[in-house]
Order: C-alpha cells, then structure tokens, then sequence
C-alpha cells in the first residue's frame, strides 16, 4: 500500500440501476445498500431516507415519492440531483460504518465504475453521462473522480486499482 493511500484514501463505487457499492483502499469495510430515495414533495423538496429504508420511510409518510436515481431506462442518471443525494447519503453511510469523522478525513480520490444494465448498455457511456457521473462524484467531496470504463471488473483488478492511486494526467 503506497504512503499517499494512508493519507488520502481511493474510494472504490460500484454503481448499478439497483444497487451502490463503495469500499477503500485502506480498509476492509464494504457499504452496499439499495439505489432508493424517499423524497418529501412539497416546494422545497428534502431528502427522507436513502437505500433499503427508503421504501419504509415512503409507506409511513403520506406524499412522499421513491425515486430511484439510477433507474433510467436509456442511462445510467435518472435525476441529477437524487443522484447526488443519494451518493452523498452513501458515503457519509460508509464513513460511519468505518465510525471515521468526516470533517477529519481529507477528500477521497474517487474510481467511479459505473454499471449500467443490459438494457441501458447498447454502447459506450456517452460524454453527457461522463461529465455528469464527474461532477456528482466532485460535488460529493472527492478530489478527483475516475470513470471505469470496463464493464466488469474482478476483485484483483479492483485492488489494483485502489493501490495504484490517482492517474495524475
């Protein structure tokens, strides 16, 4: 594991129409959990809970609506904004799992692998979904975001990702 990785860890996101993974370089722990998002409609619409308790948070407040900010059937991004909410809720998910002090630990770097279905996968991600996948990454705290481009990867090459660090271009 190289020095700079115990500074500034790489954060590994796996993301799917239905389901979001995020691991570390420098830890074990894994955080995976559902791509829900249970919204209070209104004129100022707030984020009520994310992931599997999402769909419990829906049927026990009246007006809310699941968005799932993954789900689009043509892309990867159904909505921009629930789609940094969500990512946000996730990793602040991921640093508590690790009981990590956010305002403590420096900004990640980021290896974004996106996962589209079968479906939404006729070709290559298109350079609107590249640059908004980027930016949800960069407006999530990471200091830098890179895209995966490979369609499936295995744990060996995910770990040498994570110990490779930053591709400084």
């Amino acid at each position: 594991m190289a020095f700079r990785n115990l500074l500034t860890p790489t954060l590994y996101v796996r993301i799917a129409p239905d389901s979001v993974l995020i691991r570390s370089s420098n830890s074990d722990a894994v955080w995976r959990d559902e791509a829900l998002l249970a919204l209070r409609a209104g004129p100022s619409t707030s984020v009520l809970a994310a992931g599997a308790s999402a769909r419990l948070a829906v049927a026990q407040t009246p007006g809310a609506i699941l968005c799932e900010p993954f789900g689009h059937p043509r892309c990867l991004i159904s909505d921009y904004a629930a789609a940094e909410a969500f990512l946000k809720h996730a990793l602040l998910s991921y640093l508590k799992l690790r009981r990590v002090n956010r305002w403590l630990m420096p900004s990640p770097h980021m290896l974004l692998h996106p996962c589209p279905s079968p479906a939404q996968a006729v070709g290559a991600l298109t350079g609107v979904e590249h640059r908004a996948l980027r930016e949800v990454g960069q407006r999530c705290g990471a200091r830098s975001v890179e895209l995966m481009a490979s369609a499936a990867l295995s744990e060996a090459e995910i770990q040498a990702l994570m110990q490779r660090g930053p591709v400084r271009g």
